[in-house]
């Protein structure tokens, strides 16, 4: 599976841990997610760099 050969590589990297986003409805991923990885507190934001001028 990639996630496993992602874990191989990073453990002969010497990383410590991946991070990875995912949308809210992608339902089958987050299924996979939840059984090799562990959810996280943080929250993803975005701010656009496209500010419209006043």
């Amino acid at each position: 599976m990639l996630l496993d050969e992602l874990q191989r590589i990073g453990l002969q990297e010497g990383r410590g841990l991946f991070r990875w986003i995912t949308r809210d409805n992608n339902y089958q991923a987050r299924r996979l997610y939840d059984k090799v990885a562990s959810k996280s507190d943080w929250n993803v934001y975005e701010m656009s760099c496209n500010i419209q001028p006043d």
